[in-house]
């Protein structure tokens, strides 16, 4: 039984979905239209017959996941991947190039490089360089446009502007952008690769290289979701925000509440179905997230020293699978509730935990000295479940708990509101779910909704919904 039909399965209302079961696309869960399909049906044999082959027993400079773990290989293939390359001529590109061509045999490799091989061999011409990288732009657009599974770009790629056609054309066509860097000892070394550059660059040349070579923290690291995935997801998390405004009429008439008539309408003008309809923007195509560290360009605290540890590098390009427990819903934002595990939680750094809880505890010691000097105790973040409360508990999975319990996909957020607005509201509802506040649990379907008030709706999932995803760092 797929999850998506797990999920439809396990409350007595149901969702009418389409049940075929979809291999891959990284969500354990039925389609919800039978007609869309990443890949076309003949690929979809290929990749069913065709063998997993990964490398074995390889040395460091070839020990990447995506070259060497199963799962992840598996995963890539049924996905929409871009492998970026990045290093100076020498540096040992075309080798791993030519791993990632074994391992994947149906990729489409893009280099501007190619444009100079003509019958007779290599001819390089620096006067037609332009017109090389312009014809590796189209070929690379045309294999993104036409769906191909994985796409490499190999260039050298030394400053990051060289990188945004191709990062902007990911992310508009939903293509989850692996950047790599190759391991040789001997890749910021000149003078060893001047003799082993194939162009006959010389050494000063690569010095000067070597120097703009730029290795910036990006916008964040996350788990990426595939398209389909992204798609169930979203479709899931409509459902149960339909569900939670008819289960609690305060919910809804939180959202309405932001709407603010002009002074030309009458309140029987407002088309509140209508609003609570357009509120958030369901149908959007990007790729669904968890973001693991907001980097900021290497901005935000501590990015440069998330971006230059060694285990953050290793897992780039890995397959993970992340575990949603539930929903969240606020007058502004959605989320999907994800309980990490601790390989996941070593990658996981978000000072906005750190930040509530320094809160906490600083009004926790106000509460305590209060409640000494006045001989009574004042509540203040200190409300502890009632025992009708502890005993009503139902079969529910539990809300994530400590650190890295506002782990999320933000799946989508109100006109005029980012994405990070999410974690503030996750967070408010674990607030409220450790001081003890509960409301009444209703029924929907696949869980049990509960209405926090101040707008706040949470779903608690009976079992949890499973989605593969890639470790990856975001660029723009």
């Amino acid at each position: 039984m797929t999850l998506l039909n797990l999920y439809i399965t396990t409350a007595p209302t149901s969702v009418m979905v389409g049940q075929t079961r979809k291999k891959g696309h990284g969500l354990s869960m039925a389609t919800v239209k039978e007609d869309e399909q990443l890949l076309s049906d003949f690929d979809k044999l290929r990749l069913e017959k065709e063998e997993h082959i990964v490398l074995k027993n390889v040395d460091q400079t070839f020990d990447f996941p995506y070259l060497t773990d199963l799962r992840t290989v598996k995963h890539v293939k049924e996905s929409k991947v871009m492998f970026l390359l990045r290093g100076l001529p020498g540096s040992g590109k075309t080798t791993i190039v030519s791993k990632l061509q074994y391992v994947y045999p149906s990729s489409v490799k893009c280099s501007a490089d190619d444009f100079f091989f003509v019958k007779g061999g290599y001819r390089f011409d620096a006067a037609r360089l332009k017109d090389a990288h312009q014809w590796c732009q189209g070929k690379a657009q045309h294999a993104c446009e036409s769906g191909a599974p994985v796409v490499i770009i190999d260039n050298t790629n030394v400053q990051h502007w060289e990188m945004h056609f191709y990062t902007n054309l990911a992310h508009r066509t939903n293509y989850t952008v692996i950047t790599v860097i190759p391991k040789t000892s001997w890749r910021f070394s000149p003078d060893v690769l001047a003799r082993r550059n194939k162009h006959g660059v010389s050494e000063d040349i690569l010095r000067e290289k070597l120097h703009q070579f730029e290795n910036k923290a990006p916008v964040y690291y996350g788990w990426f979701l595939t398209e389909e995935a992204s798609k169930d997801v979203r479709f899931i998390a409509k459902h149960l925000f339909e569900e939670c405004q008819k289960c609690f009429p305060d919910y809804s008439r939180s959202i309405l509440d932001t709407y603010t008539p002009t002074k030309y309408q009458k309140p029987s003008q407002v088309n509140e179905k209508g609003q609570l309809e357009l509120h958030f923007p369901w149908k959007s195509a990007e790729l669904l997230h968890c973001t693991s560290k907001f980097c900021n360009k290497g901005r935000a605290l501590h990015a440069s020293e998330y971006h230059s540890r060694q285990d953050v590098a290793d897992n780039v390009g890995k397959a993970f699978r992340l575990e949603i427990v539930g929903f969240t819903f606020s007058q502004n934002t959605v989320a999907g509730r994800i309980c990490l595990n601790e390989e996941q939680r070593a990658l996981f750094d978000k000072p906005e935990e750190k930040e509530r809880d320094d809160v906490i505890a600083r009004n926790k010691a106000v509460n305590a000295r209060l409640a000494h000097l006045s001989r009574y105790h004042t509540g203040i973040n200190n409300k502890k479940p009632s025992s009708a409360a502890l005993t009503s508990k139902s079969a529910s999975l539990p809300p994530p708990e400590g650190f890295g319990r506002s782990a999320h996909l933000t799946v989508c957020c109100s006109e005029g509101v980012r994405n990070n607005h999410a974690i503030y509201d996750l967070l408010d509802i674990c607030d409220k779910e450790s001081a003890g506040e509960v409301g009444h649990r209703m029924r929907v379907t696949g869980g049990e909704a509960m209405y926090l008030g101040e707008g706040f709706c949470v779903v608690y999932l009976y079992r949890p919904i499973y989605v593969t995803t890639l470790f990856s760092p975001y660029h723009v």
